[in-house]
C-alpha cells in the first residue's frame, strides 16, 4: 500500500513540475513576441489627422494598445496560438503606419504568422519585399497590403513561386507600371486576387489564369487593361466573382463563360466594347 501512494505522489509531482514547467515557457514565449512587437511599433510613427483618400473608413491607430503594462493577449488586433503563444494573425490595417520596414525589423522574426493585413498605412523602403521572404511561405494564408503608395514596384520582384500555399492576395490600389507579373501565376493555392486600381497595362495573360486553377475571385477592375476577355478564364470552374470594370477591354465577350456555373457575379462596364454585348450569356 505504502509503494502504491509513493507511486501516486510520483505522479502527481511528475503532473504538477511538467505543468508548471510549460507555463513558464508559455510566458517566456509570451514576453518574447510581446517585446518583438513594441520593437516593431517602436519603429515606425503614427501619422496625425492624414487624409489618405484611399481610406474607406476612419483610421484606427492599432498599436495604441500596445504597451508593457496591458496583457500582450489583449492588445488590439494581435491574435495568439493558445497553446505557444505564437503570434498568428496581425491587422495593422488603417492604422496610420509611417515609416520603413528595414532587413533588421522585428516584423520578420513573426515567423508563425498566418494571417497579415498592412493595408492603407504609409510603408516604404527597399527591404518592404523582404516581407515576403522572411516570413515562413507555407504558413501564410491572406496577405493585403492596400493603399501603401510608397511600394510601388518593389513588389515586383517577389518571389512569388515560394509562396505556393497563399490563398489570398490583395494589392489593391498599390501603383504598379506595366503588365501584371507572370509570376504571380505561381501561386497555386490562390483563391483570391484583388489587383483594383494598380495602374497595371497590356493584356490579361492566359498562361497566368491557367495556373490559378483555384481561383473564386478574380478582381482586376479600374486598372488600364486592353485586348480581348480571355477565352481562358472558362478555365477558372470555381470562379464566383469576376470584376473587370473600367479597363480598356475590347469584344468580343467568350461565350465559353457560360460554363462558369458557380459564378454569381461579373462587372464588364466601362470599357472599350464595340456594338451589343450579349448579357444573356451570363
Amino acid at each position: 500500500m505504502m509503494k502504491y501512494f509513493e507511486f501516486l505522489s510520483f505522479l502527481l509531482f511528475n503532473s504538477l513540475y511538467y505543468s508548471t514547467l510549460s507555463l513558464a515557457i508559455q510566458y517566456s514565449c509570451a514576453c518574447d513576441h510581446s517585446l518583438l512587437l513594441l520593437a516593431f511599433k517602436e519603429s515606425l510613427n503614427i501619422k496625425q489627422y492624414s487624409s489618405n483618400p484611399l481610406h474607406y473608413s476612419s483610421p484606427c491607430p492599432k498599436t495604441m494598445s500596445w504597451n508593457k503594462s496591458t496583457n500582450f493577449y489583449n492588445w488590439d488586433e494581435v491574435t495568439c496560438d493558445k497553446i505557444t503563444s505564437n503570434v498568428i494573425n496581425l491587422d495593422l490595417s488603417y492604422s496610420e503606419l509611417d515609416g520603413s520596414i528595414d532587413s533588421n525589423s522585428s516584423l520578420f522574426r513573426q515567423s508563425h504568422l498566418r494571417r497579415l493585413n498592412l493595408a492603407l498605412n504609409y510603408l516604404r523602403g527597399s527591404q518592404i519585399s523582404m516581407i515576403f521572404e522572411h516570413l515562413s511561405p507555407a504558413k501564410l494564408e491572406p496577405l493585403r497590403l492596400i493603399g501603401n503608395l510608397q511600394l510601388c514596384g518593389l513588389l515586383l520582384s517577389v518571389r512569388w513561386n515560394s509562396y505556393r500555399t497563399l490563398e489570398w492576395l490583395d494589392l489593391s490600389d498599390i501603383k504598379f507600371l506595366g503588365e501584371i507579373p507572370d509570376s504571380i501565376g505561381n501561386i497555386k493555392a490562390l483563391k483570391y486576387l484583388n489587383l483594383l486600381y494598380c495602374g497595371f497595362s497590356g493584356t490579361i495573360k492566359s498562361a497566368m489564369l491557367l495556373s490559378l486553377s483555384s481561383l473564386q475571385g478574380l478582381q482586376l477592375s479600374k486598372n488600364q487593361l486592353s485586348g480581348s476577355v480571355p477565352k481562358e478564364l472558362s478555365s477558372l470552374v470555381n470562379l464566383w466573382f469576376l470584376y473587370l470594370d473600367n479597363n480598356k477591354l475590347s469584344r468580343p465577350v467568350p461565350k465559353e463563360l457560360l460554363s462558369l456555373v458557380h459564378l454569381e457575379s461579373i462587372y464588364l462596364q466601362s470599357n472599350n466594347f464595340s456594338g451589343h454585348v450579349d448579357v444573356g450569356i451570363f
